[in-house]
């Protein structure tokens, strides 16, 4: 498997809001990359759109947020 497109907003049917500090992030990432699951990263520290989306979507900060299919 390639390494995940954290630029890419296409197909993927996983998609993890994360930050860079976040250890519970790397442990999914790790997982997700162990048993080859292709996946779409948003780091929600840096990017304040996808932030707001996180937000919208779980009515919280805390991350990691995965959202599957």
């Amino acid at each position: 498997m390639d390494t995940p497109d954290t630029q890419n907003t296409g197909s993927s049917d996983v998609v993890i809001y994360s930050t860079p500090v976040c250890h519970f992030c790397q442990s999914a990432k790790e997982f997700f990359k162990e048993n080859n699951v292709e996946y779409v990263e948003h780091d929600v520290a840096a990017d304040a759109e996808k932030r707001e989306e996180m937000i919208e979507m779980t009515g919280q900060m805390g991350v990691p947020v995965i959202r599957i299919g």
